[in-house]
């Protein structure tokens, strides 16, 4: 939607996914000129720390242009494990994609 891909992740975010999910998500981004990323958490059922460095990697491409990642949908457990690493302090969490699009639109001081 404009500037802003979405991305809906499904079942398992580990090691096994990571690889395929960063290479389609990173050419998409790039080649549609995209500048901000909401990733959909909300059928999750799993993650490790691939999937927290995953999620690091395009924030570290959005920051770098001025754009936002962020993320929706997290269950309890998908909360808890980016609290602990300290996700939430950089990536913002929003309640549904309407708030994550409204987001994108404000300014950044």
């Amino acid at each position: 939607a404009g500037n802003v891909l979405f991305v809906k992740i499904d079942g398992e975010l580990d090691h096994h996914v990571t690889d395929g999910l960063r290479e389609s998500v990173d050419r998409t981004f790039e080649n549609k000129n995209m500048r901000h990323i909401v990733f959909d958490f909300s059928e999750v059922t799993l993650m490790d720390s691939s999937g927290i460095g995953f999620i690091m990697g395009r924030f570290k491409k959005t920051d770098e242009i001025g754009g936002k990642t962020l993320l929706v949908g997290t269950n309890p457990y998908v909360t808890k494990i980016l609290n602990m690493a300290g996700v939430f302090s950089i990536v913002k969490r929003c309640k549904n994609r309407e708030e994550a699009v409204r987001s994108t639109k404000m300014e950044v001081r």
